[in-house]
């Protein structure tokens, strides 16, 4: 999700897609924060302290499993933004029940306008005001144009939420700081690996692929919480997201009325 959205004209699907994208980054930040990797997986540090030591490295599946257990019956407060100079800002809380289910409520600005999301029982819902209409959805083997695209995402975020691992195979990270309370983590993607995972989470047609590949950095707190996630493209940051105010679990139901997208 960190690759640059595709600018330029779009019709009415098109900034619906690019809406719920944008809106879902922080979400999808967390479902794929790690990355899997298909290789043996380094021990992870001890719970409750953060004493992995800069230089040392760790597989995205161990990173990626340790935050999706943390996360459990949590929720945070989420700030983030995507594309060139902000183009996509959003702010919400996200949720997680015992059983890892994710819920979110975000109100975002997508090029001017004001859009509303809402995922709740695997289900995406989406209002904007300028519309004049009320709140679409986008289901799990939902007929529409927009849930056929977005069917791989919505997959993707239910494995995760099952405690599998999801998102680019083969990655390691790297420690770069360490302290008692918290361990930055950072990793590269080659365009490849981008592409592949693109594909894989139904976005390849929303984005265009750096040449040079991704570079991603995490801040995970000692309680092994996710505090931030940047990605950057050639120098310069493609996405980022800030979750705070972690705290117990909250009820986010959905829209009283919905229609198809």
């Amino acid at each position: 999700m960190g690759a640059l959205l595709r600018s330029g004209p779009m019709g009415n699907q098109g900034f619906r897609s690019c809406v719920v994208c944008a809106g879902l980054s922080g979400l999808v930040a967390l479902t794929v924060s790690g990355c899997g990797s298909s290789g043996t997986s380094a021990a992870p540090p001890s719970s409750g302290s953060a004493s992995a030591k800069a230089g040392a490295t760790i597989s995205g599946t161990a990173l990626q499993q340790q935050l999706q257990r943390a996360r459990r019956g949590k929720s945070a407060q989420v700030t983030e933004s995507t594309g060139d100079q902000g183009a996509f800002t959003a702010d919400g809380v996200v949720s997680f029940a015992e059983d890892g289910t994710a819920t979110e409520r975000m109100v975002e600005h997508v090029g001017g306008k004001k859009a509303n999301l809402v995922y709740a029982g695997d289900v995406l819902y989406l209002h904007i005001p300028s519309d004049g209409s009320g709140w679409i959805s986008v289901r799990p083997g939902g007929t529409d144009a927009l849930s056929e695209q977005l069917a791989p995402l919505l997959s993707a975020m239910r494995q995760s939420e099952g405690g599998q691992a999801v998102g680019a195979a083969g990655v390691t990270w790297k420690v770069t700081a360490s302290t008692p309370s918290a361990v930055t983590y950072r990793t590269h993607l080659t365009a490849a690996q981008v592409k592949a995972q693109a594909t894989k989470l139904g976005t390849s047609k929303l984005v265009k692929v750096p040449a040079s590949g991704e570079d991603i950095i995490e801040v995970v707190s000692s309680r092994k919480l996710l505090r931030s996630m940047q990605v950057l493209a050639d120098g310069q940051t493609t996405m980022r997201a800030q979750y705070s105010h972690w705290g117990p679990a909250i009820k986010i139901t959905a829209p009283a009325n919905s229609v198809p997208a």
